[in-house]
């Protein structure tokens, strides 16, 4: 009886093992595949190779270890991935992926065997030598891996779920409190030239005279707004009953020759009922010049550079929408100018509408066997997205060059970009730092994930690109083969986080943790922006008659074989 429940429990483990096993060789390659620079780091692999030891710990016979241990979860996990997380991204991506990374899988299985082996092997020494060494080869084991897990994610955690909790103290000391976290961890103190102190000293001594919480929030507003961060957003808490909210007009602006025109118009907004079009000049709203109610915006809302507005940074045309807003029913007489000169009266009837989410990827093929993608936001799902890419290269494979297109992209997740911009790049390219403090940074790698398009790329991007959207134009002019073309990036490249910052009458903002640079660690893309190898200005002419100059500058650069000239 003991016998046959001791062959019963040795048969569960090794199942249990074995669906762990096969687990955890999934992850293995999905780190190979979507950071596998980081991934081919072996001390991280040390916990993989835990459940394989002990396979061959429990089994009797070494050709059955191999199997249940190796071969197995190992034919599983392979086929598992491959058909989930390589297989969407076409038949050619599929080749590619083991040109890539064959040697480092076949390490990998060399690793298996090799712990299936040297657990096979102290299964036939001693009780007592058994037991002490198995149990000291998975002590040490889950030590080193649990010591290297802390190592990689200990300042991430820190630095990224940490929370400074000022909510006792007094609003002053509060305010005081706060701006020497700022000035301990902020990295852009120093590069955006910010009397850092001077601000502070100014706000704590407001934040002793205010009488509300609504005053108070205006102070530490107008504080953090001189930090010129379209990342930084001081939030008040929500109430029960929240008011209503005044309504956006849906429209884009754009200032040309010190003239505000219609750069897009959002689908259901209250502009797009009353036929609003790309192009028209705006002349006067409820009788007043557009320079008029920039002048009028309330300047604590804004940032006192750029004009930052709840985070996001778009200068003049910020404080210009926000002046544009009405509650709904509101009847608001508007006076535009349309291309053709003439003038027009509009009366615009304010009425709730949904923001238009847009695709986050288009393709299509233009003219002159050209491929066209467009990136509209860098998804958080970032695997669909890469897939999505992938399928493209492999349909406009014999194209003479790509476009690819990231104006008006209000960015996402930045790490998408290695991932896209591996399959233009022929070998490992450093390009940048993300750093958290000065003496603490991560290298940042574009990894080559074959089969490479090698024909030339243009890179569309213009004001309109902020945060994720300005990385991958960073790093993309890095890369050889592909030209920047339009103007440059919004210049919003600090890294948000989940840390957060509380404080008195119910005060919140996500701190910023990153920033980011090139590889001598000098800052760039915030407040510069990325800049095009190609300038193109916009121009009143152009944006009235829908011509897309930056489209044809990309086409007739890859039409001269990838020459700017």
């Amino acid at each position: 009886m003991a016998s046959t429940l001791k062959t019963v429990f040795r048969a569960l483990a090794l199942l249990l093992l074995l669906a762990l096993t096969s687990s955890l060789y999934t992850a293995a390659f999905l780190v190979m595949e979507s950071g596998h620079y980081l991934g081919r780091i072996f001390p991280y692999w040390i916990l993989l190779l835990l459940p394989a030891f002990l396979i061959g710990r429990l089994s009797r016979r070494l050709g059955m270890a191999l199997l249940v241990g190796g071969a197995i979860p190992i034919y599983i996990s392979l086929a598992a991935y491959l058909y989930f997380f390589v297989c969407p991204s076409g038949t050619m991506r599929l080749a590619g992926w083991f040109v890539d990374l064959w040697p480092w899988v076949l390490i990998l299985v060399f690793l298996i065997a090799g712990s299936i082996v040297l657990g096979h092997w102290l299964s036939g020494k001693g009780k007592k030598v058994r037991r002490w060494l198995t149990a000291a080869v998975c002590a040490m084991t889950l030590v080193f891996s649990i010591l290297q897990i802390f190592l990689l994610l200990s300042s991430f955690i820190h630095v990224v779920f940490f929370r400074l909790d000022l909510r006792t103290l007094p609003r002053d000391q509060a305010i005081a409190a706060m701006g020497d976290f700022f000035r301990k961890h902020y990295n852009y103190l120093e590069y955006k030239r910010i009397d850092w102190e001077r601000e502070v000293s100014r706000a704590v001594s407001q934040a002793k005279k205010a009488r509300s919480d609504g005053e108070y929030q205006q102070i530490v507003t107008e504080l953090i707004n001189t930090l010129g961060d379209g990342h930084l957003r001081v939030q008040k808490p929500v109430p029960d009953k929240p008011e209503p909210s005044d309504i956006d007009l849906g429209v884009r602006w754009i200032k040309l020759e010190n003239r505000w025109f219609v750069m897009d118009v959002m689908d259901g907004s209250p502009a797009s009922r009353t036929g609003w079009q790309p192009g028209m000049e705006l002349l006067e709203a409820a009788g007043h010049p557009p320079s008029d109610l920039i002048r009028s915006a309330p300047d604590w809302r804004f940032n006192s550079r750029l004009g930052t507005i709840r985070g996001n940074r778009s200068g003049e045309r910020a404080r210009l929408s926000f002046m544009l807003r009405r509650p709904e029913k509101t009847t608001v007489s508007f006076l535009l100018g349309d291309p053709s000169g003439a003038h027009r009266a509009v009366e615009v009837r304010y009425k709730k509408w949904d923001w238009p989410r847009l695709p986050y990827f288009e393709k299509r093929k233009l003219s002159g066997n050209i491929g066209y993608l467009r990136i509209g936001r860098f998804v958080s799902n970032y695997i669909p997205l890469v897939h999505s890419v992938d399928r493209a290269l492999e349909e406009f494979w014999d194209t003479r060059g790509l476009v690819i297109d990231v104006r008006k992209n209000p960015g996402g997740i930045g790490f998408i970009t290695d991932s896209i911009l591996g399959r233009f790049c022929s070998e490992r390219l450093y390009y940048g730092r993300l750093q958290g403090s000065p003496d603490r940074y991560a290298k940042l790698y574009i990894m080559p994930r074959r089969p490479l398009y090698k024909k030339p790329v243009a890179v569309l991007i213009d004001e309109n690109a902020y945060s994720a959207s300005e990385l991958f134009a960073y790093a993309a002019s890095a890369v050889p083969g592909i030209t920047l073309i339009g103007r440059p990036t919004g210049g919003v490249v600090s890294c948000p986080s989940q840390q957060r910052i509380l404080l008195p009458a119910g005060l919140s903002m996500e701190f910023t943790f990153g920033a980011l640079t090139d590889p001598k660690g000098n800052f760039v893309v915030e407040w510069s922006g990325a800049a095009p190898d190609v300038v193109v200005p916009l121009t009143i002419e152009d944006l009235q008659h829908g011509r897309d100059r930056d489209l044809e500058a990309a086409i007739h650069m890859i039409a001269r074989g990838g020459s700017v000239l």
